[in-house]
């Protein structure tokens, strides 16, 4: 699987263009969205035809296109009972970098600082772990395919991510399989604190307020921003250091124009070996995972840890 990810500040624009990119796009052959894959995934699942269950329904509703706009919400639940194995699969190759990411979430740094109650802080942090447990399970079931997480994404909602020192760190002491939680590629939406700010309140104003913003006051809201899109500057730059082919969006521009060019970035990108850590910039042909687990011990320690996370 091949995934890139959107990372910038709330209200910037980013689904705007996600959704104009999804109106332009001619076939799903050339690259699909995280529900998509998901569903596509759940879709294929084994059906034991000797046992009537919640699964085996799932499935075929699936299967018959039956109950469309439940399918991403069945899928997910499918793909859930599988979350355990996957963990335990994937710790085999577990290091420093998902180690990183995965206790990265827990510090109360970055975004954290800004959520004023705890309840938003453990929020905050659940989503995070959930990113993550959800695109292990998608690279379960690799499939060769051009995966775009618009609002699921790794980079994007984790504080670790924007440390430079910290990141590299973590990446150079990686094993293979481990790049895995690098992303293939990355759209950085960009756009100015002024707009940004203008933007945000409008939609608050409107009445769509997401739950980081609730209760926060006008200043407060500023200064969300403020630290929002200095955020994702510094996390495009430590992506760009670990030689992640990174895409700055200028939001401000003609929608058609920047939704024309990310797709073109996609194509760039899409099916391209994933960047060898110590090698910034440069890309080298991407293995498969190590399947050998020489310390159980080791694997199950980091499964639980993951487990106890979500």
């Amino acid at each position: 699987m091949e995934r890139i990810e959107f990372i910038g500040a709330s209200s910037v624009g980013k689904s705007t263009l996600f959704d104009n990119m999804l109106s332009k796009r001619n076939s799903k052959k050339e690259w699909v969205t995280s529900e998509e894959f998901t569903v596509q995934i759940a879709r294929n699942l084994k059906i034991y035809p000797t046992v009537i269950s919640k699964r085996t329904i799932g499935i075929i509703v699936l299967k018959g296109n039956i109950l469309r706009e439940k399918h991403n919400r069945i899928a997910r639940r499918l793909l859930g009972d599988y979350q355990e194995k996957v963990c335990i699969r994937h710790a085999g190759t577990y290091n420093a970098l998902t180690n990183m990411i995965m206790d990265g979430a827990a510090e109360d740094c970055g975004l954290l600082s800004h959520l004023p109650t705890p309840f938003k802080k453990n929020k905050y942090l659940a989503h995070c772990h959930q990113c993550i447990i959800e695109m292990l399970l998608l690279e379960f079931f690799d499939k060769n395919k051009t995966v775009v997480f618009n609002d699921k994404s790794i980079i994007r909602h984790n504080p670790k991510t924007s440390d430079k020192e910290a990141y590299m760190k973590a990446l150079n002491g990686s094993m293979e399989g481990d790049l895995k939680i690098n992303p293939s590629g990355i759209i950085f939406c960009n756009l100015s604190l002024e707009e940004n700010i203008e933007r945000r309140l409008s939609r608050i104003h409107s009445g769509v307020i997401q739950f980081t913003e609730k209760d926060l006051t006008e200043q407060e809201i500023r200064n969300l921003c403020r630290f929002e899109i200095e955020d994702a500057k510094q996390k495009a730059e430590v992506m760009k250091q670990a030689g992640v082919p990174v895409l700055e969006v200028d939001m401000a521009g003609n929608p058609d124009q920047n939704a024309n060019h990310v797709m073109d970035f996609i194509k760039r990108v899409s099916f391209q070996p994933l960047p060898k850590h110590g090698n910034a910039g440069k890309l080298t042909v991407n293995s498969s995972y190590n399947r050998s687990y020489p310390n159980k011990t080791r694997m199950h320690r980091l499964a639980q840890k993951v487990m106890n996370k979500t």
